[in-house]
C-alpha cells in the first residue's frame, strides 16, 4: 500500500485481473494527512451507458482513432486514445470505444481537434490486454472545474440525511472512494451536533430515509465539485429509479433548500 500526499487526492493505478487485464485503484480520502490507495482485483461498479464524461478531443487520428482528455474527477483528468462507438472497425485500434455527442446531445459523427465532446458509454474494448492499459490512461492534470457528470457511484454507507460514503467509477474500472454530500439542502444535525432532542429525532428519520433510497444501491452524481470541508463532494444525486434525492427529502420535510447562506434553526 502506497502512502502519498493528501492534496494529489486521486491517482490511477493498473494492475492486471479480470477479463479486461487490470482492476481497480481506490483513492481513499482520509480526514489525516495522506491518502490511501488500494488496489482490488474487480470492478465494484458496473460499467453503464448513462454515465457521462465532458472531454476535449486533443486529436484526431483517423475515423476509428481520437486522443481526448477527459475531465473524469473534481480537479483530474486524463488522456487517452478511444474508438467511436459508432465505427465499425474490427478489431479497435485503440484500448476504448465510447459514443460521442455534443453539448446539446446531438451525436458527433465528424469530430475535429479541439472540439469539446460529452463521451457517452465509455468502456474498454473487448481485444484490452493488460499491456494496454499503462499506455492508454496517462498524467492527470490539476484542475477546478465543476464535473458535469453523470458518474455512477456504489454507496457504501449512509452518514446522515445529506451525505453518504460511495465508490464512484470515474474511467471503467477506476474508482475512487469519498463522501458525497447533496447540493443545495440541508438537513437535521444528529445527536451531539442537535441543537435540541427535536432536531436530533428528525435527523434519524432523514438519514432512515436516505438509507432507504440508496444505500448498496447505484447512483448518479452530477454537477460534482470540492466541499469547502475537505475530504468530500458537493454533488446533485439521482437514485437508480431516476428520483433526485435532494429533492425527496426536501417533499418529506426531512430538508430545506439551502444556498450556502445562515441555516435556519430546526428546533422549536
Amino acid at each position: 500500500m502506497a502512502k502519498i500526499p493528501t492534496s494529489l487526492k486521486i491517482a490511477f493505478a493498473f494492475v492486471a485481473g479480470g477479463a479486461l487485464g487490470f482492476g481497480i485503484a481506490r483513492a481513499l480520502q482520509t480526514n489525516d494527512q495522506q491518502t490511501e490507495i488500494k488496489t482490488e482485483p474487480t470492478p465494484i461498479v458496473a460499467a453503464t451507458s448513462s454515465t457521462s464524461i465532458e472531454a476535449e478531443v486533443l486529436h484526431v487520428e483517423s475515423d476509428s482513432a481520437l486522443r481526448v482528455r477527459a475531465h473524469l474527477w473534481v480537479g483530474q483528468y486524463a488522456e487517452f486514445r478511444l474508438s467511436p462507438a459508432d465505427n465499425k472497425d474490427t478489431p479497435r485500434p485503440t484500448g476504448f470505444e465510447s459514443g460521442l455527442t455534443d453539448s446539446a446531445g446531438q451525436n458527433v459523427t465528424k469530430p475535429y481537434d479541439g472540439q469539446k465532446v460529452i463521451l457517452k458509454g465509455l468502456s474498454p474494448c473487448a481485444t484490452l490486454q493488460a499491456r494496454d492499459a499503462f499506455s492508454t490512461v496517462t498524467t492527470l492534470h490539476k484542475g477546478k472545474n465543476v464535473v458535469k457528470g453523470k458518474i455512477a457511484a456504489k454507496v457504501i454507507r449512509t452518514i446522515d440525511g445529506d451525505t453518504f460514503e460511495a465508490l464512484a467509477e470515474i474511467f471503467p474500472g477506476q474508482s475512487v472512494s469519498t463522501h458525497v454530500r447533496l447540493a443545495g439542502i440541508d438537513t437535521p444535525e444528529k445527536k451531539g451536533r442537535a441543537g435540541c432532542p427535536a432536531e436530533a429525532a428528525l435527523a434519524e428519520k432523514a438519514s432512515d430515509l436516505a438509507r432507504s433510497l440508496t444505500e448498496g444501491q447505484t447512483v448518479y452524481l452530477q454537477d460534482i465539485q470540492a466541499e469547502k470541508y475537505g475530504g468530500r463532494v458537493l454533488a446533485t444525486v439521482t437514485t437508480a429509479h431516476g428520483e433526485n434525492m435532494a429533492q425527496k427529502l426536501v417533499q418529506q420535510g426531512f430538508a430545506r433548500l439551502y444556498d450556502g447562506g445562515t441555516k435556519q434553526s430546526w428546533c422549536p
